[in-house]
Order: C-alpha cells, then sequence, then structure tokens
C-alpha cells in the first residue's frame, strides 16, 4: 500500500475514494466512463485497469445490481481499490482482483463471456472484432 494516501470525495460526496499523493489520481474520465457504461441491475462489469476502483465503483453506486470486477496489475492500487469498496459500502457487489498484463491462454481467472460489460481505461482500446470490444461500454460506442 502506498505510503502516504488522501481521502477524497466526488459525485457530491456520495463516493469517497482513497488514493495516493503521487503518481496517477483519479479523474473525471473515470466518473464519465461509468456514467457512459450501459450496464443494469443483475449484470457483471469488469473495470479493466481499475486503478483505485474510481469508475468501477462510480458504476456501482449509480447502478444498483450490478457486480464489478475491478482488475489491476498493481497489488498496491489494488489493495486500495478493495479498501474503497469498503469504505462506500459496496464490498458486497464489487471486488479487487491483481492480474498480470498477459495471462497465458486456458489460464483465464474470469470466464470469458462473463461480463456483460467490460469497461478497459482510456486510452486502452478492446482488439478490433473481439467479444470484449463487442459489448464494452468504449469501445462500442459510435
Amino acid at each position: 500500500m502506498p505510503a502516504e494516501v488522501t481521502e477524497d470525495a466526488v459525485l457530491g460526496g456520495k463516493l469517497r475514494l482513497k488514493q495516493p499523493t503521487g503518481g496517477h489520481r483519479f479523474g473525471h474520465d473515470a466518473i464519465l466512463l461509468a456514467a457512459a457504461c450501459p450496464a443494469r441491475a443483475g449484470e457483471r462489469v469488469v473495470d479493466l485497469g481499475a486503478g483505485v476502483g474510481a469508475a468501477g465503483l462510480a458504476l456501482a453506486l449509480r447502478v444498483a445490481g450490478t457486480n464489478v470486477v475491478l482488475v489491476e496489475i498493481d497489488a498496491a492500487l489494488a489493495a486500495l481499490a478493495a479498501e474503497n469498496a469498503q469504505l462506500n459500502a459496496l464490498a458486497a457487489r464489487v471486488s479487487s482482483l491483481v492480474l498480470p498484463l498477459m495471462i497465458p491462454r486456458g489460464k483465464e481467472p474470469l470466464p470469458t463471456a462473463s461480463a456483460a460489460s467490460p469497461m478497459p481505461a482510456p486510452p486502452r482500446r478492446c482488439a478490433p472484432g473481439s467479444r470484449l470490444q463487442r459489448g464494452c461500454c468504449v469501445c462500442a460506442a459510435p
């Protein structure tokens, strides 16, 4: 876990997020991504490159009944994302998962078609024509 963190509020104080004082900090892009995601109650959303969980948690707050998986390569940020889920009373529907950049075929921790709406952190894009791209909140947008 980073040595120094701040606790910041967004969405009129409805969402509180702990984040490192240095390095990348969440911004409007995460909140806009959550607002653009067409997820509905009962669906699973996978937030790829979740950082401290800003986009996924904002989505979970906006759409009651969604199940959100926050996927992050950095274990310290993933730990903060899990802590942020607890802080916002969303841990029952939001989980944090540390994954390496490259996962060998057949070792995927989530079934390939297990998410209704993948959310890659901008500026990442899903592979053209992939199953992820067709359901992606960013890549499938007109």
